[in-house]
């Protein structure tokens, strides 16, 4: 048998064609067994993590630390609220261990200068001791700016006196454990 020039080429043509239409099999198989392999269950349970966060290393059950920075929740603790009326007032408060940083806010809306004294009952140590003016802009002293460190845990005081005259105003504490939630 004696093959022309005009039929090897054809040959060839077919034979490339095949090739194609093989490759493109092959391609489609592995998309289509792809496509149709079961998915990993949407239900199953993410690892938990425990409830403490030490310096932005989370622990989760399966025992691997992850190293990422962690939202943490506000930790601020309200300390007191209180009316200032009378001659003479306190607020009592405790301040929590790791919340070491706290905030006093003291409005006067009398006409008579407020004197402000925190203390520490267990050490004795005076925190604050100012004096708000009349109608004048509220006092926010922030335990952080003079004590960065934190302020004892413990039981605290807050004398308000406005030597002897009536008082008139609001006073608020907070704590937190760390000073930016203030």
């Amino acid at each position: 048998m004696k093959f022309f020039h005009k039929d090897v080429l054809c040959i060839e043509k077919i034979c490339s064609n095949l090739i194609s239409v093989l490759s493109l099999s092959i391609v489609l198989s592995a998309a289509i067994a792809t496509s149709v392999a079961p998915a990993s269950p949407s239900n199953t349970e993410s690892p938990s993590v425990e409830a403490t966060v030490n310096d932005n290393i989370v622990q989760t059950d399966e025992g691997s630390d992850i190293d990422d920075p962690i939202v943490t929740p506000f930790a601020v603790d309200p300390l007191f609220s209180t009316v200032l009326a009378g001659t003479n007032a306190t607020s009592n408060f405790t301040v929590n261990k790791g919340y070491g940083h706290i905030k006093i806010y003291v409005k006067n809306t009398g006409s008579y200068p407020i004197s402000v004294t925190v203390q520490h009952r267990d050490t004795g140590r005076v925190y604050l001791d100012t004096t708000v003016a009349p109608k004048a802009a509220p006092l926010d002293w922030r335990s952080f700016n003079q004590f960065p460190q934190g302020v004892y845990s413990g039981d605290y005081v807050v004398t308000y006196r406005a030597d002897g005259n009536i008082l008139s105003g609001e006073a608020l504490g907070m704590s937190a454990t760390i000073n930016s939630d203030l």
